[in-house]
């Protein structure tokens, strides 16, 4: 992160921006999208070093490998988000530098994440992965806690098509009641945004599908982010508008690494189902590292009279779309691309078949006495 905020303060004094309160904001606004990719990073490598399965400078090498690229599509995601609202009208005299010191901030934070922070983890943690060379079984994520728990709430869903129409509705009728509960005008520029995200995501999955179910999550962010300023009792404002902007980009961040890693599964020979339930609980952690430091990045806002519509919809909306990123976004996949498997659970996990009962013996003849 000080890497980061340098380099973008560098590239104010470049441009002819001055330090006041729209560019120190800026930084602030960003700190919790900032330190997410070296999250993503990190989080991967101490997994891999948990896992024992290579020696360290491998399991890093392999732990980069597996979330680099996604992590730069969720990366460019997030400035296709924020980048837009420096060329919005009505905010670009006073507002220009808070998308532009973000955007450069995440760029820098994607080199940092991807250079330096593996270096530092190789560095720092590799103490805790045992020698070089040794190798061990590795401690599977079915053996954890959290895929334990996040199986038990998800797989229901997946096997019983009843059960998912019924979670959906129930999510949308939420949703519904949030919107009607605050009337927003998120403006044009959200309309450019979804444009940009769903482009980029269909230039890098190569489906006109998938994209669709990842920005689902961005409709669940409503869920936080209207009736969060209903409580704070303020309304939806132009920098309410920055915020929920945004945080369309962090959730489909979080949904674009969450596909990637079913994909994953996919490939090392899993089931649909278990691909599903694996990448849930593999991503859980970081995304609520995630929400957390997008959280504790907008308290520092929020107490200001001008920013606090900003700080209010990515607090809330972080909160929010956590739950609904984990299960709504994997439990749609799940239903579109099902029909693509013969068999998308494994045989375990389907209900053994009534045990068909055995006929009796046909009763003898009765014996006839002379």
């Amino acid at each position: 992160m000080p890497v980061s905020f340098a380099l973008t303060l560098f590239v104010y004094y470049v441009f002819g921006y001055t330090l006041n309160r729209v560019t120190l904001f800026a930084l602030i606004f960003v700190t919790g999208i900032v330190v997410d990719d070296s999250i993503i990073v990190v989080e991967n490598i101490v997994r891999h070093f948990a896992m024992k399965k290579l020696p360290p400078l491998q399991a890093s090498i392999a732990a980069v490998n597996e979330v680099g690229n996604p992590t730069i599509l969720a990366t460019l995601t997030v400035i296709a988000a924020v980048l837009p609202m420096a060329f919005v009208r009505g905010l670009r005299p006073y507002m220009e530098p808070m998308p532009v010191g973000a955007s450069l901030a995440m760029a820098f934070s994607l080199f940092v994440a991807l250079i330096a922070a593996p270096w530092l983890a190789y560095r720092l943690l590799r103490g805790g992965a045992g020698h070089e060379g040794h190798e061990e079984e590795g401690h599977g994520i079915e053996e954890s806690r959290v895929y334990r728990v996040y199986r038990r709430i998800l797989l229901p869903l997946l096997a019983s098509p009843r059960r998912s129409w019924t979670f959906l509705g129930a999510t949308f009728a939420l949703l519904l009641g949030s919107v009607l509960l605050v009337p927003a005008n998120l403006g044009a520029a959200f309309g450019v945004v979804l444009i940009l995200i769903y482009l980029l995501i269909i230039g890098w999955f190569g489906s006109f599908k998938v994209p669709l179910v990842m920005m689902i999550a961005i409709p669940s962010g409503l869920v936080g982010v209207l009736p969060g300023h209903w409580l704070f009792g303020t309304f939806f404002t132009a920098t309410s508008m920055i915020g929920f902007i945004a945080l369309a980009g962090i959730m489909v961040r979080n949904s674009v690494l969450l596909i990637d890693f079913v994909n994953l599964a996919l490939e090392r020979g899993r089931t649909l189902g278990e691909a599903v339930i694996e990448a849930g609980a593999v991503r859980f952690r970081p995304i609520l590292l995630t929400a957390g430091t997008v959280v504790v990045g907008a308290v520092v806002i929020l107490f200001d009279p001008i920013f606090q519509g900003l700080a209010i919809a990515l607090m809330t909306g972080a909160i929010a779309s956590t739950a609904p990123t984990l299960v709504v976004v994997p439990l749609v996949y799940f239903m579109t691309e099902k029909r693509q498997y013969e068999q998308p659970f494994p045989e375990a996990w389907l209900p053994a078949p009534p045990r068909e009962e055995a006929e009796p013996p046909p009763a003898k003849p009765a014996e006839v006495k002379a």
